[in-house]
């Protein structure tokens, strides 16, 4: 069970809609779940009984589902579960293959090596792509936390209608601010009135000084959340690094245990690119930004902010899915570091 949107049945009634009242997925509405990170950032507070450090996208908040089970929900609302790609890394094998559904494990691409979130996102895109290629994709981090769902998911289908329109277009989810945070990536929107924007540029953790002036001029968070084409995302990528585009299109002219050994050969020498650096930042005419109200949303990057996430208490206890324990709750890893 999600904490706040239950996961939906895969095959509703045609012409139903949900209980946010949207509409059920399409046939080429796909989504992607980033689980590939090492999540570095919190590993004071990620490392379980035996001294593992773990990813934080396989800890819980708070005796839940974990924060990779609450991405692949909220994917599940916006595609059907047989049309989420959840992308993991070989080297996590341990937490994987024993924390996820089978529908999840029937759809995971396994990234032989991380070699920067360009590849993490283009090798899954390109697989969707493989299979339909009118896809349009809605993806997710995993290392996220969302107060009221229904908020963003609103914004996803504004999103969605954006790209209806531009399919060469990239849509970003922009979060409101309730504070100039100088830990986030900001996006400083071309117009501060308009629900959906063009953008004008990208400012990556500014000081507190900075980041005050930027949420005057109505700048909103990154959120590293969008909505594309699977075609208008390769093209983007192929403007900025149509090496990577080719060597990678290359994988995908053979199937099965052909293409898995070609993937492992490009990625033994492959370098390593950022998609907001390599990609977004010289993309922006093809970028538009969708403003999100605030809903509660954060990326519990530090333990600050897990934190401040748990002292707002919008995690109830006890809804863990039986079967699948997480391996580190942050709760419990925050009040042992204060013990300390």
């Amino acid at each position: 069970m999600s904490l706040l949107v239950p996961r939906p049945d895969p095959h509703p009634p045609s012409g139903s809609r949900d209980r946010l009242g949207r509409c059920d997925p399409g046939q080429h509405d796909w989504a992607i779940v980033l689980a590939a990170g090492d999540g570095t950032r919190l590993r004071a507070i990620t490392v379980d009984e035996q001294g593992r450090a773990v990813p934080k996208q396989y800890c819980s908040l708070c005796d839940g589902p974990s924060l990779l089970e609450e991405a692949i929900f909220r994917a599940r609302a916006v595609a059907r579960p047989d049309r989420v790609l959840t992308i993991v890394a070989a080297e996590h094998c341990a937490f994987w293959q024993h924390s996820v559904d089978e529908a999840t494990r029937a759809n995971l691409v396994v990234q032989p090596a991380n070699r920067g979130t360009a590849a993490g996102l283009l090798l899954p895109v390109l697989e969707i792509l493989d299979r339909d290629p009118h896809a349009r994709i809605s993806i997710f981090p995993s290392d996220h936390h969302v107060q009221d769902e229904s908020v963003l998911l609103d914004a996803i289908d504004v999103a969605l209608r954006t790209i209806h329109v531009q399919p060469n277009a990239i849509a970003m989810l922009g979060m409101t601010p309730d504070a100039p945070e100088s830990e986030y990536g900001w996006i400083v929107p071309a117009g501060s009135s308009r629900s959906v924007a063009r953008i004008r540029e990208f400012v990556e953790k500014p000081p507190v000084a900075t980041a005050t002036r930027l949420m005057g001029r109505g700048g909103l968070w990154n959120t590293f959340m969008m909505v594309a084409t699977a075609r208008g995302l390769v093209d983007v990528v192929a403007e900025q690094l149509p090496a990577l585009v080719s060597a990678m299109s290359k994988c995908f002219e053979v199937q099965g245990a052909e293409r898995r050994h070609r993937l492992e050969r490009l990625y033994a020498d492959l370098p390593t690119h950022d998609f907001s650096r390599d990609v977004l930042e010289g993309a922006t005419p093809h970028l538009r930004v969708v403003r999100v109200p605030n809903c509660g949303w954060t990326d519990l990057g530090t333990p600050r902010r897990v934190a401040e996430c748990l002292a707002r208490k919008i995690v109830p206890d006890g809804l863990r899915q039986a079967g699948r324990p997480a391996p580190v709750v942050l709760r419990h890893s925050l009040a042992r570091l204060a013990q300390v």
